[in-house]
């Protein structure tokens, strides 16, 4: 009887979160203002548009922005290897410096001496 009880309660547990899944594909808004999600607007400049979340189909301007975005990490990504190669080569300049600094003291240690 317990044993029923429970598999009773699983099975209404099951079907009730079941019937309150959506079934219809989701519409999000994108761009700058989220809050205004409850307008629906027609944005030729790209912004407050629609991105449909079903099979991949994007609202008016998306495209520009998504390739925006990209272009511009692409930007940032290339400025951050530059900046690390200039400090490499920085440090690798400095550590030669460096290098010749000491053979040159330990050279002018020699010839005091002799």
């Amino acid at each position: 009887m317990y044993r029923f009880l429970l598999t009773l309660t699983a099975a209404v547990a099951i079907l009730t979160a079941a019937s309150l899944m959506p079934n219809g594909a989701a519409a999000m808004l994108l761009g700058e203002r989220a809050d205004t999600a409850d307008r629906k607007v027609d944005g030729s400049d790209g912004r407050d548009v629609y991105q449909c979340q079903f099979r991949g189909e994007y609202g008016q301007g998306l495209r520009e922005e998504l390739r925006e975005r990209i272009e511009r990490l692409r930007r940032e990504r290339q400025e951050r290897r530059e900046r690390a190669e200039r400090e490499r080569r920085e440090r690798r300049e400095h550590l030669e410096q460096e290098r010749r600094e000491r053979r040159e003291r330990l050279e002018h240690e020699r010839r005091e001496r002799r």
